[in-house]
């Protein structure tokens, strides 16, 4: 094959490729004034890539851009006074061309003013005597800086978003994103280092919690304002729920199945929430059977009491 043909094969196989790239460009602007950003280091993120992502600088106009993408999803991350900001599930379509995202960042703030615990939802499931706990909490941040938390020595960034739990806790588990950012742990709770951007962010955690004689005890105090409050129970549970923080329990539906929920709300920031889910026979959390057992030997107990009494007061009586 000459030359010439060799370079003509190799643009035919070439060209479908090139045809197919795509780009992608957007803008820095930092929300709180209203300003693009210049000379912010841009990242492209590739989801399940282990690579080095690439980068680049946004120009006086804050503008980047990446060229000769494949077609698949992505994402753009930049820092901005320290906290990290991403922009996920962009998507280069297969037939490539140009995609437009935005990337926005935000002053920072130290005051809670304008953040609040939107739902603390607590779904709570049997597990032999003890409670397995799944809590969302939904974050809400009103203002247009970006909340850092309570200054703290412990935390790596200097600043902790405490995170209330009930006494005895056990077991605490997170997805890896919330896992890698927990700074400390405390009888009480624990502590995040995750700065809130205006809007709303969910953390989920699960852990377990033992059951005692009167039932497994949600008692906490919040750190923030509460909007709402939800215990939920799954059904197919014997547990009921006792609080004089929440309403009568109500039966609904979550995630799609049959529910006992009790809600309450707002409470103040402070606020010493107690509730507790209580079953088996007399709100104790012994099932009936083991009552019965316990009452049994109780009652057996007593008899031979009695007898022992008669046998020493006839003995007496023989005597005198």
């Amino acid at each position: 094959m000459s030359l010439l043909a060799y370079a003509l094969a190799l643009a035919l196989v070439l060209l479908p490729v090139r045809a197919l790239a795509g780009a992608l460009s957007g803008t820095v602007v930092n929300r709180t004034s209203g300003r693009p950003v210049s000379g912010a280091e841009v990242y492209l993120l590739l989801p399940q890539s282990q690579a080095e992502p690439t980068r680049t600088k946004t120009d006086a106009s804050g503008r980047f851009r990446f060229e000769d993408l494949r077609p698949g999803e992505y994402g753009v991350a930049t820092w901005h006074l320290e906290v990290p900001y991403l922009h996920r599930g962009i998507q280069i379509p297969e037939g490539g061309g140009d995609v437009e995202a935005g990337l926005d960042v935000y002053e920072t703030t130290t005051s809670s003013e304008l953040v609040t615990i939107d739902a603390d939802h607590a779904v709570v499931q049997r597990d032999g005597d003890s409670a397995f706990v799944t809590e969302v909490l939904i974050y809400a941040n009103r203002g247009n800086r970006t909340y850092l938390g309570e200054r703290s020595p412990v935390s790596p960034t200097g600043y902790r978003l405490g995170v209330s739990l009930p006494q005895g806790y056990t077991a605490l588990q997170a997805p890896e994103e919330i896992e890698d950012r927990i700074v400390n742990h405390r009888e009480s709770g624990f502590d995040l280092s995750l700065p809130l951007a205006p809007g709303s962010t969910q953390v989920v955690f699960s852990y377990h919690l033992p059951a005692g004689l009167l039932g497994v005890h949600l008692d906490k105090r919040f750190p923030l304002p509460v909007r709402s409050m939800n215990v939920i129970l799954p059904s197919g549970t014997s547990w009921s729920i006792r609080s004089r923080d929440l309403g009568p329990p109500r039966r609904a539906r979550a995630e799609g199945r049959e529910a006992l929920v009790a809600s309450g709300g707002p409470f103040p920031v402070g606020k010493a929430f107690s509730a507790r889910l209580v079953g088996g026979f007399l709100g104790t959390n012994i099932e009936a059977p083991r009552w019965g057992w316990a009452l049994g030997g109780l009652l057996i107990a007593l008899l031979g009491l009695i007898w022992i009494l008669k046998q020493g007061r006839a003995k007496r009586l023989a005597e005198g």
